[in-house]
């Protein structure tokens, strides 16, 4: 462990080893819980009839579309930018296809009350179960276990 000369120094130190923890350690649990979010709330739904679903091939669940940033000290955001299938594009262009489906709207294939018309917020059901469960604490915790701190 390193020896440190004043406690400003050692606050630095810190909050750039949580940085690293965050991106490393953290990131990667919240992406694999929205993917079980995304398997539950949104793929069993129900069974598309107007396209075929692309999964990990360019769809919800490829690691490609889900992204993670720095974006400031302490805070991470993870985001699904997995982009429209050009094939079936929704009515409402300024809508993304994660907003489509939080939302239930903004589809051009409208089939009165069909079950991806209602909203499927996996990101609201991923926040909750992160609360419920506390994984992304302990992804941090363990970060910081591996980088030599103890961490209770």
């Amino acid at each position: 462990m390193a020896q440190y000369t004043s406690f400003e120094t050692l606050l630095a130190d810190l909050q750039k080893q949580v940085n690293e923890s965050l991106v490393e350690d953290v990131a990667p649990v919240v992406k694999d819980v929205m993917r079980d979010n995304i398997l539950s709330t949104v793929y069993s739904a129900y069974k598309p009839v107007k396209y075929i679903r692309r999964y990990n091939d360019g769809g919800l669940l490829d690691n490609e579309n889900i992204h993670s940033e720095l974006v400031s000290d302490g805070t991470i955001s993870i985001t699904n930018d997995t982009p429209i299938n050009e094939e079936y594009d929704g009515d409402d262009s300024t809508m993304s296809l994660t907003e489509q489906i939080i939302e239930g709207k903004g589809y051009s294939y409208n089939l009165e009350g069909a079950a991806y018309l209602e909203p499927r917020d996996f990101m609201e059901d991923t926040r909750e179960e992160l609360r419920q469960t506390g994984d992304h604490v302990e992804a941090l915790k363990n970060g910081l276990r591996k980088k030599g701190f103890e961490v209770k």
